[in-house]
């Protein structure tokens, strides 16, 4: 049986994907099914690797890091917007 939590709030550092590219290994082109090369906003790339039922990054969604987790993740734009807000 699953119980419900409330998440507490703290800061997490986010990047938008502004292109998302293919995976080479040996020069040839891996599918996308072995992962995805982000870029990121500040065009920085993050290799990013697939997991059974995970999310597929598309450009606009955002990569982002969370210390207090310990984990990066991808959120979605529109749920980003909704779910984040700036601290500056």
């Amino acid at each position: 049986m699953s119980h419900k939590y409330r998440v507490s709030s703290h800061e997490v550092e986010g990047s938008k994907i502004v292109n998302v590219q293919p995976l080479l290994a040996s020069g040839k082109m891996l599918s996308p099914d072995a992962g995805l090369v982000l870029v990121l906003d500040d065009n920085s790339k993050h290799q990013w690797v697939s997991v059974k039922f995970g999310i597929t990054p598309t450009v606009g969604d955002f990569l982002v890091a969370d210390r207090e987790l310990n984990m990066t993740y991808v959120v979605a734009a529109t749920k980003f917007k909704k779910l984040f807000h700036g601290t500056r």
